[in-house]
């Protein structure tokens, strides 16, 4: 596999790494004063996996391997796996009670006004898109 193709799935990865951080390590989430303080060990959870992940996501992209397509399959299925997280969260809200929104306690149905779930759904588009297309190819 080209260079174009690990460096654009590290790109994803990147985001991965950086974009719950980016968007939730502040007031609203992290170091909410009204947030319990397992719900914050929760939001912690979300930020250390995300990390772990993206590096093993790269590694898989960049690391030695018998087989650099089966390390990109297996990255773009780690990217598709827990990009769905998310998705797979908030379509079962009604069961659970959650919500997309703090303010907001009551449970509802998902809709794109939420920038999370946006940014979630695009992403898992592009690893699940990566992955048919990884498979699609003969191994090399």
């Amino acid at each position: 596999m080209g260079v174009a193709m690990r460096t654009f799935m590290s790109i994803l990865w990147l985001a991965v790494a950086i974009g719950p951080i980016a968007a939730d390590f502040n007031s609203t989430h992290l170091f909410n004063q009204g947030w319990p303080p397992h719900a914050k060990l929760h939001m912690m959870t979300v930020f250390t996996s995300a990390v772990a992940l993206a590096i093993f996501g790269l590694y898989l992209c960049w690391g030695p391997a018998t087989s650099r397509l089966d390390s990109l399959r297996q990255s773009a299925l780690l990217g598709t796996l827990y990009t769905t997280g998310l998705i797979a969260a908030t379509l079962t809200m009604p069961l659970y009670g959650g919500s997309l929104y703090w303010q907001d306690l009551k449970p509802r149905a998902a809709t794109l006004n939420d920038e999370n779930l946006i940014v979630f759904l695009c992403t898992a588009a592009v690893f699940t898109l990566l992955l048919m297309v990884l498979y699609g190819r003969k191994t090399e």
